[in-house]
Protein backbone atom coordinates (compact mmCIF):
# COMPACT_ATOMS: atom_id res chain seq x y z
CA UNK A 1 0.00 0.00 0.00
CA UNK A 2 1.72 3.36 -0.57
CA UNK A 3 1.82 6.09 1.56
CA UNK A 4 -0.48 8.40 0.56
CA UNK A 5 -3.07 5.45 0.48
CA UNK A 6 -2.16 4.52 3.99
CA UNK A 7 -2.29 8.15 5.47
CA UNK A 8 -6.30 8.55 3.32
CA UNK A 9 -7.58 5.07 5.11
CA UNK A 10 -5.42 6.52 8.55
CA UNK A 11 -7.34 9.89 7.79
CA UNK A 12 -10.81 8.26 7.16
CA UNK A 13 -11.06 5.57 8.99
CA UNK A 14 -9.73 6.88 12.42
CA UNK A 15 -6.62 3.81 12.56
CA UNK A 16 -3.19 4.58 13.55
CA UNK A 17 -0.95 3.19 11.19
CA UNK A 18 2.45 0.93 13.18
CA UNK A 19 5.27 -0.21 11.45
CA UNK A 20 6.89 -2.06 14.30
CA UNK A 21 4.17 -4.21 16.88
CA UNK A 22 6.89 -4.41 19.51
CA UNK A 23 3.88 -6.43 21.96
CA UNK A 24 0.74 -8.33 21.22
CA UNK A 25 -1.35 -9.28 23.93
CA UNK A 26 1.66 -8.77 26.80
CA UNK A 27 4.19 -10.72 24.63
CA UNK A 28 7.04 -9.10 22.19
CA UNK A 29 7.21 -9.70 19.36
CA UNK A 30 10.63 -10.94 18.78
CA UNK A 31 12.04 -11.24 15.04
CA UNK A 32 15.51 -12.60 16.23
CA UNK A 33 16.49 -15.14 17.96
CA UNK A 34 14.97 -15.84 21.52
CA UNK A 35 18.03 -15.72 24.16
CA UNK A 36 17.78 -14.75 28.66
CA UNK A 37 17.59 -11.02 27.04
CA UNK A 38 14.98 -10.86 25.61
CA UNK A 39 12.68 -12.89 28.08
CA UNK A 40 13.88 -11.52 31.33
CA UNK A 41 10.66 -9.48 31.72
CA UNK A 42 9.34 -12.55 32.79
CA UNK A 43 12.02 -13.04 35.73
CA UNK A 44 10.81 -9.41 36.56
CA UNK A 45 7.21 -10.29 36.26
CA UNK A 46 7.64 -13.23 38.77
CA UNK A 47 10.10 -11.29 41.08
CA UNK A 48 7.30 -8.26 41.19
CA UNK A 49 4.19 -10.77 42.05
CA UNK A 50 6.42 -12.08 44.82
CA UNK A 51 7.01 -8.71 46.23
CA UNK A 52 3.63 -7.96 47.55
CA UNK A 53 3.33 -11.63 49.03
CA UNK A 54 3.96 -12.24 52.50
CA UNK A 55 5.63 -15.87 52.35
CA UNK A 56 5.40 -16.55 56.60
CA UNK A 57 1.54 -15.62 56.76
CA UNK A 58 1.15 -18.73 54.39
CA UNK A 59 1.20 -22.34 54.99
CA UNK A 60 3.21 -24.75 52.74
CA UNK A 61 0.36 -25.94 51.01
CA UNK A 62 -0.76 -22.71 50.33
CA UNK A 63 2.48 -20.99 49.03
CA UNK A 64 2.26 -24.38 47.16
CA UNK A 65 -0.68 -23.70 45.40
CA UNK A 66 -0.09 -20.36 45.10
CA UNK A 67 3.33 -20.68 43.02
CA UNK A 68 1.34 -23.60 40.84
CA UNK A 69 -1.81 -20.97 39.87
CA UNK A 70 -0.08 -17.53 39.62
CA UNK A 71 3.74 -17.76 38.78
CA UNK A 72 4.09 -20.75 36.73
CA UNK A 73 1.18 -19.16 34.85
CA UNK A 74 3.23 -16.57 33.45
CA UNK A 75 5.64 -18.65 31.94
CA UNK A 76 3.31 -20.91 30.57
CA UNK A 77 1.51 -18.21 28.59
CA UNK A 78 4.45 -16.62 27.03
CA UNK A 79 5.50 -20.63 25.92
CA UNK A 80 2.13 -20.57 23.95
CA UNK A 81 3.99 -18.50 21.55
CA UNK A 82 7.53 -18.84 22.11
CA UNK A 83 10.10 -21.32 22.81
CA UNK A 84 11.51 -19.79 26.04
CA UNK A 85 15.47 -20.79 26.88
CA UNK A 86 16.13 -23.45 29.54
CA UNK A 87 17.70 -20.82 31.69
CA UNK A 88 14.59 -18.67 31.92
CA UNK A 89 12.21 -21.65 32.84
CA UNK A 90 15.20 -23.17 35.46
CA UNK A 91 15.05 -19.45 37.04
CA UNK A 92 11.46 -19.47 37.57
CA UNK A 93 11.49 -22.82 39.24
CA UNK A 94 14.24 -21.64 41.52
CA UNK A 95 12.49 -18.50 42.35
CA UNK A 96 9.51 -20.47 43.11
CA UNK A 97 10.90 -23.16 45.08
CA UNK A 98 12.87 -20.26 47.39
CA UNK A 99 8.95 -18.77 47.44
CA UNK A 100 7.43 -22.38 48.72
CA UNK A 101 10.58 -23.48 51.33
CA UNK A 102 10.76 -19.47 52.74
CA UNK A 103 14.30 -19.12 52.17
CA UNK A 104 15.58 -15.64 52.56
CA UNK A 105 18.69 -13.74 51.35
CA UNK A 106 21.64 -15.23 52.81
CA UNK A 107 19.65 -17.75 55.15
CA UNK A 108 18.41 -21.09 54.44
CA UNK A 109 15.83 -23.56 55.45
CA UNK A 110 16.11 -26.96 56.02
CA UNK A 111 13.77 -28.45 53.42
CA UNK A 112 11.36 -31.39 54.82
CA UNK A 113 12.39 -33.85 51.92
CA UNK A 114 15.79 -34.75 51.29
Amino acid sequence: MSTATARNTNRNSDFQRIDNIEKYLGVPIVHQRITKQTCCYLIEKVQKKLAGWKANNLSLTGRITLCKSVLTIISFYTMQLTVLPKRICYDTKKICRKFIWGLEAGRGKMHHIN
